[in-house]
């Protein structure tokens, strides 16, 4: 890169720790600001920041007119929720991640396990444990780990949409409904809302009609 290498890549470690500090201060609710040198006690100097609240976020996304601006203020929930003090953490989920969209699955909940026993409030390390899970199979330890989750963050709408295909994995329909219900009325620009909601409808249309009987058997309603 030439003789500016060193500041380059000084000014890109200054960006990725000024982001990181804004991920954090929104997701801890952190806006105080210091008087001395002008910046925030969460460590960044944008005075915007204070705008940036995970109830505003949610108000922008709800809201929204555009697909466009709905996915920039979703993405952008989905690194707040990623965000954590310890940057080693954050860094092994995404190893973690890595090798589960490689096919490691195995390495990828071994990962997982470490990271929510190093830190148990850790809840996007629990969400996509859940995800392995899911992925795995393990339909209960999807559906502990999901619960896991929404205790610590109740508006996870991804954990949400995992806990209605849990359900609907064990034909469950009528939760199934609620939670794939819950997950859109949190985020109705989801990419996966376009497939919810005629799913829903499905569901509850199998609900109302009950069990289909084929040669004497009941086979599966979706």
């Amino acid at each position: 890169m030439g003789p500016n290498e060193n500041d380059i890549v000084a000014c890109i470690e200054n960006l990725k720790q000024e982001i990181s500090c804004i991920f954090l201060a929104i997701k801890n609710n952190n806006f105080s600001h210091n008087e001395n040198d002008g910046s925030d006690d969460n460590g960044t100097s944008q005075p915007f920041i204070q705008d940036l609240s995970m109830d505003n976020l949610f108000a922008l996304l709800r809201g929204a007119t555009r697909w466009i601006d709905a996915v920039t203020v979703e993405d952008t929930i989905k690194e707040v929720w990623k965000s954590h003090n310890d940057p080693v953490l954050r860094f092994r989920l995404d190893d973690a991640m890595k090798h589960l969209f490689a096919g490691r699955r195995q390495e990828a909940l071994t990962v997982l396990t470490e990271i929510v026993n190093e830190d148990p409030n850790y809840f996007e390390a629990w969400n996509k444990k859940a995800t392995c899970h899911f992925l795995r199979g393990e339909m209960d330890p999807s559906k502990e780990a999901t619960e896991k989750t929404l205790d610590l963050e109740p508006n996870h709408f991804q954990a949400l949409v995992g806990l209605g295909l849990i359900e609907k994995d064990k034909q469950n329909n009528t939760g199934a409904a609620t939670y794939f219900r819950q997950s859109i009325d949190l985020n109705p620009w989801s990419q996966v809302s376009s497939s919810l909601g005629p799913c829903i409808d499905v569901i509850e249309a199998t609900i109302k009609e009950g069990p289909t009987v084929t040669d004497g058997t009941v086979s599966p309603n979706i």
